[in-house]
């Protein structure tokens, strides 16, 4: 686990260590030993280029649909995984 608040919380260790899970803490942004922490950067800056603001609590379905089209898409995932050296 990384280290943000809501990932240390004391019932979300109690609950994985009563199913015998063996908890290790990493850095909370660690892309060498978390490698999604470079897929969500890919995510996260097709969305930035969108700019999805919302003036509402609602997000407008143009927002939406460019981000689903980009979901579909997957380029930039799938050129990322075929570089990962997977242990």
């Amino acid at each position: 686990m990384d280290n943000i608040r809501f990932h240390c919380g004391e019932e979300i260790k109690h609950f994985l260590l009563a199913r015998g899970v063996r908890i290790l803490m990493l850095p909370t942004y660690s892309p060498d030993l978390i490698p999604n922490e470079n897929i969500y950067g890919c995510i996260k800056a097709r969305i930035d280029k969108i700019k999805p603001r919302a003036e509402t609590r609602e997000i407008p379905k143009k927002n939406i649909c460019i981000i689903l089209e980009y979901w579909a898409q997957l380029r930039d995932i799938i050129a990322f995984l075929a570089t990962v050296q997977w242990n």
